[in-house]
């Protein structure tokens, strides 16, 4: 699963990454470039999720790329990569109660919502909560 997840990362090509254990869902460290994983409650989404925060560490060296720090973003980024990440449904991401009962049929929009919040943000700094509303 690291490897099928990692090839949508190629900001973290070429890094060493660690990974450790947690019995939490998931933990990083982006100083260390460290994902800690639950082998237990083991999910693309998971993965995907901590190797974005690996990435919102690398601000400096991505510059107006970056994705910006916070959960929620982690999410929306992590979303948005690629849809092998949609095998749950997001932790952070408000995605209402009809979604997370059926994620199988609105995954896709949702991704896709995703993608589109990611461009809004270029032009409007608020794309989290326009796309909380489209969600809703």
């Amino acid at each position: 699963m690291l490897q099928g997840a990692i090839r949508h990362f190629p900001e973290l090509q070429g890094e060493s990454i660690s990974v450790g254990y947690t019995k939490r869902y998931g933990e990083s460290d982006i100083r260390r470039l460290l994902i800690r994983l639950n082998p237990r409650r083991l999910s693309y989404y998971v993965i995907g999720h901590e190797l974005t925060h690996l990435v919102q560490g690398m601000k400096d060296r991505l510059g107006e790329n970056a994705i910006p720090k916070g959960e929620i973003a982690c999410d929306i980024w992590t979303i948005a990569r690629a849809d092998v990440f949609l095998d749950e449904p997001p932790g952070y991401l408000d995605v209402g109660r009809r979604v997370l009962l059926d994620w199988k049929a609105h995954r896709d929009r949702v991704r896709n919502l995703c993608i589109e919040a990611i461009e809004r943000r270029n032009v409007h700094r608020h794309y989290i909560q326009w796309l909380t509303r489209e969600l809703r």
